[in-house]
């Protein structure tokens, strides 16, 4: 590679010997030519030359964010390398990591680092979500004589994947008088296949005996951020019972999944509750 600060300085025209190294003028590079400096390159010229395959910055083609859900492939994620002109770098070497990882979010398999920039400069790559919903960060950069450049960014989410599975976190097994609600709510977790909360799905309670309802004014219940639902359940003891060991089973409500309006669908959690009247006054 030549470096223009190290060039003699000559004069077009002049008579040089063969094979000279090159050298310059106030305004151009010269080569030895038929035994004469002849200009040949301006210094713009040259220095796109020289640095051509210099990396200097690493930029985002595709979104800089993007999402799936756990244990699946997210978008296919572009990045492309520029040298000091903006030109693409074919042939570059693009460093990969991950950053900031919340929930354990990560992954799957890890990154395929360092990889290799195609025509234009571009790298495409698909990663793919490990089982932990949760955020991170990708970063992709390069390396020059300086050093590293500074990383493009791809925020990276992992969802939820679809509810596997209903369970009872707490509350079950309780005891009431009826027309009072159960001292605790009953606490329902919904997950996926990897035990990952599941957030806005729409739980709804039946029992079977009918000795248990849901309070007034709450006939279904929504999870939250952790997939948990917190449920005030009512005694309700049918006319002439004075006992009643319930079986209630809460589960996703219907119009969430196929199930009868009024009760739930699949998946669901069954567990007991009991319910005693009102003793009588001596």
């Amino acid at each position: 590679m030549t470096s223009l600060s190290s060039c003699n300085i000559v004069r077009a025209g002049t008579r040089c010997v063969a094979n000279s190294p090159a050298a310059r003028d106030s305004t151009h590079v010269l080569f030895c030519r038929g035994g004469r400096w002849t200009k040949t390159l301006t210094f713009g010229e040259a220095a796109r030359v020289i640095f051509a395959k210099t990396p200097t910055k690493v930029e985002l083609v595709s979104k800089a964010d993007v999402s799936t859900a756990a244990g699946t492939f997210f978008p296919a994620v572009t990045v492309r390398v520029l040298n000091p002109f903006g030109d693409g770098i074919e042939g570059a070497v693009v460093n990969l990591s991950t950053a900031d990882s919340v929930g354990g979010a990560g992954i799957a398999g890890g990154l395929a680092t360092p990889a290799t920039t195609g025509p234009g400069g571009t790298l495409t790559f698909t990663p793919a979500a490990n089982t932990s919903a949760g955020t991170l960060k990708l970063l992709a950069s390069a390396s020059n004589a300086n050093g590293p450049t500074e990383p493009a960014v791809v925020s990276l989410t992992v969802t939820a994947g679809p509810v596997t599975n209903v369970a009872v976190v707490s509350g079950a097994g309780q005891s009431t008088v009826e027309l009072t609600n159960f001292a605790q709510p009953v606490v329902i977790k919904a997950s996926d296949a990897f035990g990952n909360g599941v957030s806005g799905l729409e739980l709804a309670t039946f029992s079977l005996n009918g000795c248990v309802t849901q309070a007034i004014g709450t006939p279904t219940s929504t999870t939250g951020a952790a997939g948990t639902a917190s449920i005030t359940l009512t005694g309700n003891l049918p006319f002439g019972m004075t006992t009643c060991s319930d079986t209630v089973a809460t589960g996703r409500a219907a119009g969430s999944s196929p199930g009868t309006p009024g009760s739930p669908g699949s998946p669901s959690v069954t567990y007991s509750m009991n319910v005693t009247s009102i003793p009588l006054a001596p």
